[in-house]
């Protein structure tokens, strides 16, 4: 899947879902791992049933979009023939 969006391919989604204990939570932590060595913006979240699930999307959002401000990289990482980070590595 990780692969799949390097490419540039968003247009499938994954939903994981699974017993208690099966290792859910270990392969999203192993996806979050990956992602942030490709230096792409992760956002973690975890509710319970009294939050506001648009609420915390909107501000888990916002979190991600202040990571990717131009004043938070370095010059050198902004592609400006293309408009899109091209984080060095």
């Amino acid at each position: 899947m990780l692969d799949r969006l390097k490419r540039g391919n968003a247009a499938k989604s994954m939903i994981v879902t699974g017993l208690r204990g099966v290792g859910k939570t270990v392969l999203l932590n192993a996806f979050e791992d990956t992602s942030i060595e490709r230096d792409w913006v992760t956002a973690s979240l975890e509710l319970d049933e009294k939050a506001s699930f648009p609420d915390a999307i909107a501000r888990s959002i916002r979190r991600s979009l202040l990571e990717l401000k131009p004043t938070r990289r370095s010059p050198s990482e902004f592609d400006s023939r293309s408009a899109a980070w091209s984080p060095s590595l």
